[in-house]
């Protein structure tokens, strides 16, 4: 349960720190780019409510619970990564080639993780839950960190 602690208080500061962001929805009120960065910061809200839920399921040993909610942490993660893609693009005005790579890849980056989560429901090839609720990292969640931090 004490995991969760650190998930409560990062979204209580994103909340805070951004709350004119996150919470102004008068029309044609933010610009563009602004409207990107709040959609960001709602995956990095939803990739903290999936680590928060994460430590009560631990704690408490639903293990079925537990492997739904880190395929979904996962899921919002790269989702995040998307998002915050097209954030920067939106940001910087840019219509080069490079941006367009940029966020096509995030997209293909996206889709194949997916994919590997669906596996993963068969096949533990990004992670696994043994029955003590032991999380254990598999392959693919160390390819798709090496291509997180790249």
């Amino acid at each position: 349960m004490t995991y969760s602690i650190i998930g409560i208080l990062a979204s209580l500061v994103l909340i805070i720190s951004n709350r004119e962001i996150l919470f102004n929805f008068k029309k044609n009120n933010l610009s563009k780019s602004l409207k990107g960065y709040r959609f960001f910061l709602y995956g990095v809200l939803g990739y903290y409510l999936t680590d928060l839920l994460w430590g009560i399921l631990e704690s408490n040993k639903l293990v079925i619970s537990l492997f739904i909610d880190t395929t979904i942490h996962f899921a919002v993660m790269v989702g995040t990564v998307v998002l915050w893609t097209l954030y920067v693009v939106s940001y910087l005005e840019s219509k080069t080639v490079f941006s367009k790579i940029l966020k096509y890849t995030s997209y293909v980056f996206f889709g194949l993780v997916f994919l590997a989560l669906i596996v993963n429901c068969f096949i533990p090839i990004f992670f696994e839950i043994d029955a003590d609720c032991n999380y254990e990292a598999r392959m693919a969640r160390y390819i798709t960190l090496t291509i997180q931090i790249l």
